[in-house]
């Protein structure tokens, strides 16, 4: 079977290779991430940080300083189930 498009005629085995290959380069392009932003974080060490206010960072930084320090301890360990 055949379809008319654009007055040129095109077997459906064309428009499926077509379909299937846009549907691969879509989700390739859509799952390959942002290249400056991993740079930047794998640069600076630590997690890129959101908050709305001062005292909520602190608390964020703290809060990952003092469970940072918890997973090294443990890192040598199996851990508990």
């Amino acid at each position: 079977m055949s379809y008319v498009i654009f007055g040129k005629r095109i077997a459906s085995e064309y428009l499926s290779i077509g379909t299937l290959t846009l549907v691969g380069v879509g989700s390739w392009l859509a799952m390959r991430g942002n290249k400056a932003a991993d740079a930047a974080e794998k640069s600076s060490g630590e997690p890129q940080i959101t908050a709305n206010s001062s005292a909520e960072e602190a608390f964020i930084r703290d809060y990952v300083k003092r469970e940072g320090g918890k997973a090294q301890l443990s890192a040598g360990s199996p851990p508990a189930h």
